[in-house]
């Protein structure tokens, strides 16, 4: 007969075990964690006063045993026997389970007020390729422990959500930014002083936010941005793509378009690995005519910070000179003028005689052509004769031609 009584009490205590857990729940609550190992609640409020923790099982004929921790003792000090306790304070609270005074469950719940107070804005780093930036922020510091009594802290779920004053947006607790820079140069004139600014707004888990603005007046960052424009004009008859394969020469005014508190900048013209010129003027004006492959490096300085620009690159191609057999001046826009074909020539002479010997047309310049008329008559067509002499810009490097070309014209 006493073996029946412990085995039914075995089996009490086994089916109590399974069903009691998590059925804690406490009124006008803002949040609430339940970390299931441990049968652990974490009630949060907005005011305690009032408000109860109760025990929300079935269980009929259970004894229930209310106990308050004491946070100086680390003890549980027993404070009540009702399936719910008033609560007035923060802090812990642990419910004993008996079935025919034999204990079956453990529920332990711990009531809190989360404060977040502020968030404020701090300067983690500044380095020359970027600022990083976090938010530090005042909390009220939720402490419980679990049931092995370990410290254990209560986690605020942070999320952080930043805009600067170029209107880009950044997320989490920690972001870096590059740069910032001034938006202007502004060497020595401390001008343009707080122009960058960073905001923050940081949301608890419990719907509190806060804001922070930070104006950042003293960056260090410089960046070397720059502009060009090509100064050459569309010829039809020159062999000319852009500057990945320029025919000389190629004029390019630059921009110093960098950001920053820039006190110096310099540019270097390289031609395959020798530096050949270089400039500390802002916005400089270069020609390109020696052949080969040019590297612009653009540098600004400061005294902190340095920024170097290597991504123009340029490619002139050597003087080729082509000259055509045939041409047919009729107006319809197609081969109207004897026109070489021509690339990085320096130096340009064109004589056209008729097969009398008579000059008909002259020019130096290779962009122009013969439009098949003398003295402003048309030319009988029939067999022209040319003379070509024209130099690159290279030394020694020279062209000469000398043939026949064919005017035609359709009969009236």
């Amino acid at each position: 007969m006493k073996t029946s009584k412990i085995i039914l009490s075995l089996l009490l205590l086994i089916i109590n075990t399974g069903v009691v857990f998590s059925q804690l729940e406490a009124s006008n609550t803002i949040g609430t964690d339940i970390i299931e190992q441990q049968n652990l609640h974490l009630f949060f409020f907005k005011n305690i006063n009032g408000n109860t923790i109760a025990y929300m099982g079935e269980e009929q004929s259970a004894v229930f045993n209310w106990y308050q921790f004491n946070i100086a003792t680390k003890d549980w000090i027993a404070t009540g026997s009702d399936r719910q306790i008033s609560i007035t304070e923060e802090g812990g609270y642990k419910l004993e389970i008996l079935q025919d005074a034999i204990p079956v469950d453990t529920l332990y719940g711990w009531a809190f007020i989360p404060e977040f107070y502020s968030t404020a804005i701090v300067i983690d780093t500044f380095l020359c390729s970027g600022t990083s930036f976090s938010a530090e922020n005042k909390i009220k510091k939720l402490v419980y422990y679990d049931s092995s009594l370990q410290e254990q802290e209560v986690d605020y779920g942070f999320v952080s959500e930043w805009i600067d004053s170029d209107e880009e947006q950044y997320n989490g607790n920690n972001i870096e930014i590059m740069g910032p820079y001034y938006t202007q140069y502004n060497p020595g004139d401390g001008a343009g002083e707080c122009e960058f600014a960073v905001s923050v707004a940081v949301t608890d888990r419990f719907g509190i936010v806060q804001n922070d603005t930070l104006d950042y007046c003293n960056p260090i960052a410089v960046k070397a941005d720059m502009e060009w424009a090509v100064r050459k004009g569309e010829v039809l008859n020159e062999i000319h793509d852009s500057i990945s394969s320029a025919s000389a020469p190629v004029e390019i005014l630059f921009t110093g378009a960098g950001k920053g508190a820039v006190d110096t900048w310099t540019w270097s013209f390289t031609l395959g690995e020798n530096e050949i010129s270089s400039s500390n003027e802002r916005n400089p004006f270069y020609v390109f005519t020696d052949a080969g492959a040019y590297m612009v490096t653009y540098i600004v300085k400061n005294s902190e910070c340095t920024d170097i620009n290597s991504s123009l690159s340029l490619t002139v191609e050597e003087s080729y000179l082509g000259v055509p057999n045939v041409f047919t001046p009729n107006g319809d826009g197609i081969n109207d003028e004897f026109r070489v074909a021509y690339r990085s020539l320096k130096k340009f002479r064109m004589i056209i005689s008729s097969r009398w010997g008579r000059k008909v047309y002259e020019s130096t310049d290779p962009a122009k052509g013969w439009d098949g008329t003398v003295g402003g008559n048309f030319a009988p067509p029939g067999v022209y004769f040319y003379f070509i002499e024209a130099e690159g810009y290279k030394e020694n490097e020279k062209h000469k031609r000398d043939g026949s070309v064919h005017l035609i014209r359709e009969k009236n």
